[in-house]
């Protein structure tokens, strides 16, 4: 009897240690931002092609850039900013929460993003860079995510403006490229799912552009005094 009850506690302490070594987030291949390290920190420390997850909310006090290849999994929790962000001011240019730059490949999923009302951007994406979006709150001003050059692709999230465009007072600049940018091929957006506040990514009235993928539909809903544009494969409607 008291063999196998050592055998049990031996293979218990076994899974243990499995767990711990495949499952936890404690080495160069998967960095926790939140509790000890700021998202900077994190991203300094994390390799090529790891993953960043956070273990608290994270406020922002500056931008954040992105410039290798990584998923931030925000594991529920958001990251905001309570001062403003935003300067485009020549050699300054912060505009997001999270900027994408040259060399960077940013895979985003399970949180949110909330920029402070009348500041900044969410995301954007410059230099060639590339973002993804699996799902996920996105919240900015103006724009949501902004592609300069380079290319974003957004898989699901529920986006939304807090501030609107000051010419138009509408919502057509949710998400958005530089249209020099995007009329030559270097910057773009493609759209495969997600819901859009009072933004119907398949009618851009900025560029006059569909960003949506081929194959997938838009469908509307109201709500509050608020439309609602959902992003859908059209094959499983």
């Amino acid at each position: 009897m008291k063999k196998r009850i050592f055998s049990i506690m031996l293979m218990f302490c076994f899974a243990v240690g499995v767990i711990a070594l495949f499952g936890g987030c404690d080495n160069s291949m998967c960095v926790y931002a939140g509790k000890d390290l700021t998202l900077a920190e994190a991203i300094q420390n994390v390799n090529d092609g790891g993953t960043i997850k956070l273990d608290a909310n994270i406020t922002l006090d500056e931008q954040v850039i992105v410039n290798k290849t990584l998923t931030l999994d925000l594991g529920g929790y958001a990251i905001n900013n309570t001062s403003d962000i935003w300067n485009d001011s020549e050699g300054v240019k912060t505009w997001s929460l999270i900027s994408v730059q040259e060399g960077g490949n940013l895979t985003i999923k399970n949180g949110s993003l909330l920029a402070k009302e009348n500041d900044c951007y969410a995301l954007d994406v410059r230099d060639g860079a590339s973002l993804t979006i699996e799902d996920g709150n996105y919240v900015g001003n103006v724009t949501v995510v902004y592609v300069h050059t380079g290319n974003a692709v957004i898989n699901g999230g529920n986006f939304k403006l807090l501030q609107l465009d000051n010419n138009f007072g509408d919502h057509r600049h949710l998400i958005n490229c530089l249209d020099a940018n995007w009329q030559n091929g270097t910057a773009s957006i493609t759209v495969k799912g997600g819901t859009f506040e009072n933004y119907d990514p398949s009618n851009n009235q900025s560029l006059e552009h569909n960003f949506v993928e081929d194959g997938y539909t838009v469908t509307e809903s109201t709500q509050n005094g608020n439309t609602y544009y959902s992003v859908n494969n059209s094959n499983q409607i």
